[in-house]
């Protein structure tokens, strides 16, 4: 393990969006550098922007687990996604959308991640049962991310809010993001630079 590295906060794949587009690092070439330039020992992946053909990148994962292993970068957090789609106009038959599921559930288990983020509408009621079983089954707790424009009087939300509620299962449960409070700053604050404001990214309840 690396000396040095900051315990105290989480860095995030995103931070690292160029890097990543310029192809400068492999994924395990970041995780590398992060260590090696004493960043953080905590570092939040997106896996589609972090891993091509996510998440189905087996080789990568791998690599990826070795090195965070042996440099000391721990990440708590994977962020997934659901697609019902293939193309644009095709949609996916159940099956295979919780095929995916089960193979980032995997995922973030091999990288040490206790967390899979998710869109918030991104399960449908008849899934959630098989969701919390997997997510039991690889140690990995589904959060469903609001965020944005979100709030509880929008239909679709309850409906999700309500789900999770009946559950009450340490498995499932909802992950608020920052960008609910924006439209709650005070006018002022709003022709400012966010950079001079200090929030927590993430709550989860």
């Amino acid at each position: 393990m690396h000396k040095g590295l900051a315990t105290r906060w989480s860095v995030t794949s995103f931070s690292f969006t160029p890097e990543l587009l310029a192809r400068k690092f492999s994924p395990a070439q970041l995780i590398r550098h992060i260590a090696d330039q004493g960043i953080s020992a905590n570092l939040e992946i997106d896996g589609p922007q972090f891993f091509r053909n996510y998440p189905t990148a087996t080789a990568d994962v791998a690599m990826v687990a070795e090195v965070s292993k042996e440099v000391g970068v721990h990440i708590p957090m994977i962020g997934g996604y659901m697609d019902r789609f293939s193309g644009e106009m095709h949609p996916v038959d159940q099956e295979v959308v919780l095929q995916r599921l089960h193979r980032q559930l995997e995922v973030a288990s091999q990288l040490g991640a206790r967390r899979l983020r998710l869109q918030f509408d991104a399960l449908r009621e008849s899934e959630i049962d098989q969701a919390i079983e997997w997510a039991e089954k690889f140690d990995v707790r589904i959060l469903l991310e609001l965020q944005g424009s979100a709030t509880l009087d929008q239909p679709h939300i309850k409906r999700v809010i309500d789900w999770v509620i009946g559950r009450n299962h340490p498995m499932l449960r909802i992950l608020l993001d920052s960008s609910l409070l924006m439209r709650a700053f005070p006018s002022t604050y709003k022709p400012v630079s966010y950079t001079h404001l200090t929030l927590p990214t993430k709550r989860i309840v």
